[in-house]
């Protein structure tokens, strides 16, 4: 009787003495964010992340502006009635609805990278490496943020304002932040991207945020509120930093020439790519033909 008793002790003392760390095993076939925000490649990996989803935006963003303006309008072609069509021609005449595939895209790829931005800069507070590695990562997910937030404002006005990574129910659904509270955030970013980057010291440059392109887009936002006399100064900081116009105007759009000294900053496309890398803005603005070769140069 007291083996049984002993036997049956020792097995409630076993289940008792377990804690949820037993349970809650991280899984090792897969990264996740209880193994992956560790080293500074990670960190890396994790910003590429958030420049990935500019081509998102970009690519949705001239639909919104160019088409609304009086740069661009479409060629109406009846035999051709795809949502791709039909929807930009919405845009165009300022019909646009709420299950618009542009108009909606831009605000979830927004977003996306918005929720990127928020991950990297929630994780590397906890990472074991230096401030000086730590900073221009910062800094670089502060300018993006900015940066969508900024595209956000201008066509939405007041918009959720996430500052911190989703994890719960709870925080997933913010009521619309107003303008005012939006531009402060954006200025706070950009401010703090534009201490904690470094000038572009060699043209071409890598395609990534530097201090000149975050004191661009401060003194972008600053023009877009009128307050001139806070963009100045800025903007002639940019002009002290080795930019300038290329020699000849058509060697802009040469390849060899991406983000040269003209170039503030870009974001980053492949060409001839299939991977989601690549743009089709070329082919929105030529004529229609059987073969599109002589005009692009691309097969």
């Amino acid at each position: 009787m007291k083996k049984y008793l002993i036997l049956i002790y020792m097995l409630s003392f076993g289940i008792t003495s377990c804690n949820e760390d037993f349970l809650n095993l991280v899984p090792e076939d897969n990264p996740t964010s209880g193994s992956f925000f560790k080293t500074e490649q990670h960190f890396q990996d994790a910003l590429a992340a958030c420049y990935s989803s500019l081509r998102a935006v970009y690519n949705v963003d001239y639909v919104l502006a160019e088409m609304r303006s009086d740069n661009t309008h479409y060629d109406y072609y009846p035999s051709d009635r795809s949502n791709g069509n039909f929807h930009k021609e919405q845009i165009t005449d300022f019909l646009d609805d709420a299950i618009n595939n542009y108009t909606n895209g831009f605000w979830v790829q927004s977003y996306k990278g918005i929720f990127r931005a928020n991950v990297v800069l929630d994780h590397i507070q906890d990472a074991e490496f230096s401030d000086i590695v730590k900073d221009p990562i910062i800094g670089e997910a502060k300018f993006l943020r900015a940066l969508f937030y900024y595209k956000l404002v201008r066509y939405y006005a007041g918009v959720p304002l996430y500052l911190h990574e989703v994890s719960s129910v709870d925080d997933a659904f913010l009521e619309r932040s107003s303008e005012a509270e939006l531009y402060n955030s954006i200025i706070a970013d950009a401010t703090d991207a534009i201490q904690k980057l470094t000038a572009p010291t060699i043209f071409s440059q890598s395609g990534r945020a530097t201090k000149g392109a975050a004191l661009t887009l401060l003194a972008d936002v600053y023009m877009t509120q009128k307050r001139y006399a806070d963009a100045e100064p800025l903007l002639k900081q940019v002009t002290q930093m080795g930019y300038g116009l290329q020699s000849a105007y058509a060697s802009v759009y040469a390849l060899a020439n991406k983000n040269s000294k003209e170039s503030i900053f870009e974001v980053q496309y492949k060409q001839g790519a299939t991977d989601g890398q690549q743009s089709n803005f070329i082919y929105q603005f030529i004529p229609r033909v059987t073969n599109s070769t002589n005009i692009t140069g691309v097969n």
